[in-house]
């Protein structure tokens, strides 16, 4: 553990004081390598079925409204996720090929009185051939990743408590001015009020920046575009019997930093900062054990600290989505959870049109063999938008994963992706395709490997 805050330590100390050679960071990331190992708690990878988009948390009328409270928070990414802050699937789910228990290779934690420690340091170096995602004139560097992580979980047998400390620290070798920093600092919890009562909480602080191939990134910008997010939710939940309701309630603040412009001065980017206020509440219906029928919805109000904006438009908006659903578990082999509804977002400013919507998507997951699951997952929403002119980006989405346990330590993955987004009000379009594969090794309990390879094409 000495050695592992040694190491973080003395990066983060070259990362504030910009004072080392690439010599010297390749000597403390391999400190920090060996520190994996001492510590002895390092987590597995997330599975490559989850994804990186360029929405922040709080922009969503659509989607899975359900994620739990009480789940562990997401770590920071070189973009901020869509994924929802309340999205759960109540009904049993069956073991995938990458979250099946590996008892001699899962870590086992810390002991900490009633809670349990689970920290990690993962260390990735990754080429990439276009790094500001342009079409022509295209630049290739090597980046360098480092994120340590704790995450902090309660072992009570009622109630839970999380806590989760974390950073995401990326190093060019050649273009320093894309460098970012992004961190984490959060906590949720349940309390558990009786047999089928309890109340979810969540609070958490991100340092995060926007991608070069995010669709609101300023291309004019000379380093990537740093945001503060402040997030705070509660959800209370009640069962009778079948029956399941769920109201719950969150506020998000964004803060934009201005950014250098390329050839001098500052891009002012106060416009962009906005509090988003949302409700929400699910009633679902359980049939049988294996399938639950349910109805979300969500109201949104976006209000923007400064209106009109510096293009002398009014961005503050008023939305709702309304969806009706099924989750289903058939013996573990085929479950997930699909949905169809529909959402609606107005404008304060006439300039900008209002934004209407089916939404529809749901994520499936097959057990092939024991050894090979397949996850397809799509969805149709809209999204906030900040370009001039434009209301809201309508965007779909679908992924296809498939893992393969090799061998009970090895893991092969495949995947595919496609976007499409279109902006309200302009004639802007783009289509982006994906593909990769990657793999994963694990050595023991305290050390895993992988590799990955990834194309991707945006057409616009």
């Amino acid at each position: 553990v000495n050695l592992l805050a040694q190491s973080i330590g003395g990066l983060l100390n070259m990362v504030l004081h910009h004072s080392f050679s690439i010599y010297r960071f390749r000597a403390a990331l391999a400190l920090s390598a060996a520190a994996v190992f001492a510590a002895g708690v390092v987590t597995m990878p997330q599975s490559a079925s989850a994804q990186s988009t360029s929405t922040p948390v709080d922009e969503r009328l659509d989607g899975p409204l359900d994620r739990p409270l009480d789940g562990p928070l997401d770590r920071p990414v070189a973009s901020p996720t869509t994924q929802d802050l309340f999205e759960r699937i109540d009904v049993p789910r069956g073991a995938t090929v990458r979250d099946r228990p590996r008892p001699d290779y899962d870590p086992i934690g810390v002991p900490l009185g009633g809670f349990l420690a689970f920290p990690s340091v993962t260390v990735s170096s990754e080429y990439n051939d276009n790094i500001f995602a342009t079409d022509d004139n295209t630049e290739d560097d090597i980046i360098t990743r480092l994120r340590p992580n704790v995450d902090l979980r309660s072992n009570w047998s009622r109630h839970l408590l999380g806590i989760t400390l974390g950073a995401d620290l990326g190093f060019y070798a050649d273009n320093t001015d894309e460098n970012y920093q992004d961190f984490i600092v959060g906590g949720n919890g349940r309390y558990d009020i009786a047999t089928e009562s309890s109340i979810s909480g969540v609070a958490a602080y991100r340092r995060l920046h926007e991608a070069r191939d995010d669709p609101n990134a300023i291309g004019a910008a000379e380093e990537p575009t740093q945001y503060d997010s402040y997030l705070l939710g509660t959800e209370f939940s009640q069962g009778f019997n079948r029956l399941n309701v769920r109201p719950g309630v969150s506020f998000n603040r964004l803060d934009y930093h201005d950014v250098d412009a390329i050839g001098g001065g500052d891009i002012d980017q106060d416009d962009r900062d906005r509090d988003v206020y949302q409700g929400t509440l699910r009633v679902g219906y359980e049939f049988s054990p294996s399938l639950e029928g349910y109805v979300r919805g969500r109201v949104e109000a976006t209000r923007y600290d400064r209106t009109p904006d510096n293009g002398g438009v009014d961005r503050d908006n008023d939305g709702y989505g309304a969806v009706v659903g099924a989750a289903f578990d058939f013996n573990g082999i085929v479950f997930g959870d699909v949905y169809v509804g529909y959402g609606e977002r107005t404008y304060d400013d006439s300039s900008l049109g209002d934004a209407q919507n089916p939404l529809f998507g749901g994520i499936l997951t097959w057990n092939v063999t024991r050894l090979t699951t397949v996850i397809g997952q799509a969805d149709y929403r809209f999204d906030e938008a900040t370009e001039d002119d434009a209301s809201a980006i309508k965007r779909s989405s679908a992924q296809l994963n498939v893992d393969h346990e090799l061998l009970r330590n090895v893991i092969l993955g495949a995947e595919a992706s496609y976007s499409n987004d279109r902006w309200e009000g302009i004639s802007r379009e783009e289509d982006t395709y994906g593909i990769g594969i990657t793999g994963d090794y694990l050595v023991n309990r305290v050390l895993y490997l992988g590799a990955y390879a990834r194309h991707r094409n945006r057409d616009g």
